[in-house]
């Protein structure tokens, strides 16, 4: 999200555009009609009203960002080319998806990084630096949510927006002290202006009945289980 706000153009040629070619690419096809699952965020809902938390597929969305804003557009043309033309289209808004491997330009695998490094020195505190640590996330492990567009890919239904998380939000500061209790270290956190967004939302928390109901899928996979593998994978 943060090259979203570098270079918007880009971002809206790459999710909008790119959406719509992509619609009309299968649609030229004579006799193809496969089964389109679209991969949207939880981002969407954004400045959506928080007193109907958790957020359910039926709130408006109001997104915060460039990035989230180029996902609502595309959700808007697939609604379009689903209902114009009869196209075989899901939409999945995945929630903070997370997991081993998970590149550090993102904050978990970030502070997983800084931890392990921390530990590998024998050090027994550092300084943590962090952006907005009060913010809550639907942190998912991404083989949770794999599952969720598999499931999805059998038994969605056509033209449907579907919510994919655990359903339980919890601070950044939060995710800090299951590192701090996961590895032994303690941090000293000093908030870094550069990783603060122009905008952001306090807190996003989904609701999954929909697909539960539609699928039976649910996340399998602890919160603090995921964060463990992720600190495993820089420690090594």
């Amino acid at each position: 999200m943060g090259r979203a706000w570098k270079d918007p153009a880009v971002t809206v040629d790459i999710n909008v555009i790119g959406g719509i070619n992509l619609f009309d690419a299968v649609r030229s096809i004579e006799g193809y009609s496969p089964r389109i699952l679209r991969g949207g965020s939880g981002e969407e809902y954004g400045r959506a009203d928080y007193d109907k938390l958790p957020m359910a597929e039926t709130l408006q969305p109001k997104p915060n960002n460039i990035f989230a804003s180029t996902l609502v557009c595309q959700d808007l043309l697939a609604g379009i080319y689903h209902r114009a033309y009869g196209m075989d289209i899901i939409t999945v808004r995945t929630f903070n998806e997370i997991g081993p491997g998970m590149s550090r330009r993102f904050s978990v695998a970030d502070f997983c990084s800084q931890f392990a490094a921390a530990h590998k020195e024998g050090r027994d505190s550092f300084i943590l630096h962090a952006g907005n640590i009060n913010i809550e996330r639907d942190y998912t492990d991404v083989r949770d949510l794999v599952k969720a567009y598999a499931v999805l890919a059998e038994k969605g239904r056509a033209g449907e927006i579907y919510n994919a998380g655990r359903g339980h939000a919890v601070s950044i500061r939060g995710v800090i002290e299951m590192l701090e209790e996961i590895s032994g270290v303690k941090a000293e956190i000093v908030v870094d202006p550069s990783r603060i967004r122009p905008i952001d939302t306090p807190k996003f928390e989904s609701d999954c009945t929909k697909i539960f109901e539609d699928t039976g899928w649910k996340t399998e996979i602890e919160l603090k289980d995921t964060i463990r593998e992720m600190y495993g994978y820089y420690n090594k």
